[in-house]
């Protein structure tokens, strides 16, 4: 019995997203042990990302994205 080896892996290529990241969080003590925060994010991405591997391709669509957080911190 012959087995070949797998010739598709040796073809593989990865496309890359070029884009930016921010945060940035604020936050303020209200007592040694307790505080307050509050957040945000954003994201942005110049294209999509590609994937192939052989005869496979996988396409990922990443987009601009926003969140912000905000909360109390406890400290024990």
């Amino acid at each position: 019995m012959i087995m070949e080896a797998d010739q598709s892996s040796s073809d593989s290529t990865v496309t890359g997203t070029l884009g930016y990241f921010v945060a940035g969080e604020l936050e303020w003590f209200m007592t040694k042990r307790t505080g307050m925060f509050l957040g945000g994010i954003h994201e942005s991405y110049a294209r999509d990302l590609k994937i192939r591997l052989g005869s496979q391709t996988a396409e990922i669509a990443a987009n601009a994205g926003t969140a912000f957080r905000a909360g109390f911190t406890t400290h024990f």
